[in-house]
């Protein structure tokens, strides 16, 4: 069970063991310094949603799938695990 601290997220709510799904169809890319943005939402159990950016995802390389995707996200969502 995982629990997530977002401080800009109203007001520092905490998410607790949510599901996450990542918009892969909502990417920006930064080549030059070998990050991305990405979408997820964190849905809890009880059903309440938040959206948030994450920004300055690092990554290997420009090309990924969905596992690799889901890899490099779940190391910037580790930055807000409490």
């Amino acid at each position: 069970m995982a629990t997530y601290k977002f401080d800009w997220l109203n007001g520092g709510s905490e998410i607790v063991d949510p599901t996450i799904t990542i918009n892969s169809d909502n990417i920006t890319i930064f080549p030059s310094n070998m990050t991305i943005d990405v979408d997820v939402i964190l849905e809890t159990p009880n059903g309440s949603k938040f959206g948030v950016r994450l920004f300055q995802v690092p990554v290997v390389n420009m090309n990924y799938d969905s596992e690799t995707l889901g890899t490099r996200v779940m190391a910037k969502l580790a930055e807000y695990e409490i």
